[in-house]
């Protein structure tokens, strides 16, 4: 039985990001925490009652992006975990494992369902969602200019971001 525990997937269980600060920002799906990398010593933590989806922690040079297991998203400042915007996401009742999420610099992403949707970081706007339709994700990421992602059949998805 022990076995099987090594060999079947599991959901994420934590997740750990660099910001331009000299700081890095990890997560668990009750805790996060800031590191500074220069002195190693943790500097700011918060703990989640409703829990945090793993899967969608990410940061930028100066904010970091959270959902909780309501769907309640939330963008802070990665210096002093201050929230700048919080909006709502779809599907997170539904979608709990395959929910993921990332950002560049001003925009959020969350893929619920197969669907990427896009918000604005300063204002929480939901801007729009991208057009295909790609099944259940295992990984996400965005730069300013390109979003990737790739799916449970393999296919790895590319947009040029810079062009919407």
């Amino acid at each position: 039985m022990g076995w099987h525990l090594l060999t079947e997937l599991t959901g994420f269980v934590g997740r750990v990001r660099l910001t331009s600060h000299e700081s890095a920002v990890a997560s668990t799906s009750l805790r996060l925490i800031v590191f500074d990398l220069r002195t190693q010593v943790i500097v700011l933590g918060e703990e989640f009652r409703r829990g945090i989806v793993v899967g969608t922690v990410d940061a930028n040079d100066e904010a970091l992006f959270i959902v909780d297991n309501r769907g309640s998203a939330s963008v802070r400042r990665g210096d002093t975990l201050d929230e700048v915007c919080r909006f709502r996401v779809r599907g997170v009742s539904t979608a709990q494992g395959g929910l993921l999420g990332c950002m560049n610099l001003g925009y959020s992403l969350i893929c619920a369902g197969g669907v990427i949707s896009v918000w604005e970081v300063d204002r929480g706007a939901h801007l729009y969602s991208l057009g295909e339709r790609i099944g259940e994700t295992s990984a996400m990421v965005a730069d300013d200019r390109y979003v990737a992602a790739s799916t449970s059949d393999t296919t790895i998805h590319l947009w040029d971001f810079g062009a919407q």
